[in-house]
């Protein structure tokens, strides 16, 4: 999750908020190709 918020500047407010649901489908289903 730390890349994703690099990626996106940072910002951990945003990140927590509005990348949850992201999180927690790395988490469960992300496979890195």
């Amino acid at each position: 999750m730390i890349f994703i918020c690099r990626a996106l500047g940072g910002n951990p407010l945003y990140c927590d908020c509005h990348l949850g649901w992201l999180s927690s489908w790395i988490k469960t289903d992300y496979v890195e190709p």
